[in-house]
């Protein structure tokens, strides 16, 4: 209703019409509406993280990637609040499932330096370390003893026991 009835606040109406949707996982409607917001407040970088968010979900990485970067971009200009950690997070994962690893890596690192208590952050970036055949583990443990990440047990438990060492 607030879409029809309040012109002025129509950007911020799809938005919100845009978290129902994704709530209840009908992400093409979500996508639609956070188009539209973005069309009528093109400077609300919200909007682009939910869309990027709606992107990643539905294994668009291209276009999160794009939204993402977008919406970092944006909280990234003078007087704006800085990148927000989970876009910093998502974007890291739609690189890394794009297999652009050292962009990924650079969000990931990024995210720890910003705040070295995030579980997910030492997940993924273990997660790359792991794919690229590194042996490192370190930052598994480093999931677990922050944040006891229970997809770091079971992927450390799992590399362990295939190298013997479990």
């Amino acid at each position: 209703k607030v879409i029809e009835h309040y012109p002025s606040k129509r950007a911020e109406g799809h938005a919100e019409r845009g978290v129902n949707y994704v709530g209840v996982l009908k992400y093409s409607q979500a996508s639609a509406d956070y188009s539209a917001a973005i069309e009528l407040k093109p400077q609300d970088s919200l909007a682009y993280s939910r869309r990027g968010y709606v992107n990643l979900t539905t294994r668009d990485y291209a276009s999160a990637i794009t939204d993402i970067s977008e919406a970092i971009r944006l909280d990234s200009l003078p007087g704006a609040p800085g990148p927000h950690h989970n876009d910093l997070l998502n974007r890291g994962i739609a690189y890394s499932s794009s297999n652009k690893v050292a962009d990924a890596r650079q969000d990931f690192d990024k995210l720890i330096e910003l705040g070295p208590e995030n579980a997910e952050a030492y997940y993924q970036r273990g997660r790359i370390n792991l794919a690229k055949s590194l042996d490192n583990v370190s930052d598994l443990k480093a999931a677990i003893e922050v944040g006891e990440h229970a997809d770091a047990k079971a992927t450390l438990a799992l590399v362990l026991a295939s190298r013997g060492n479990a």
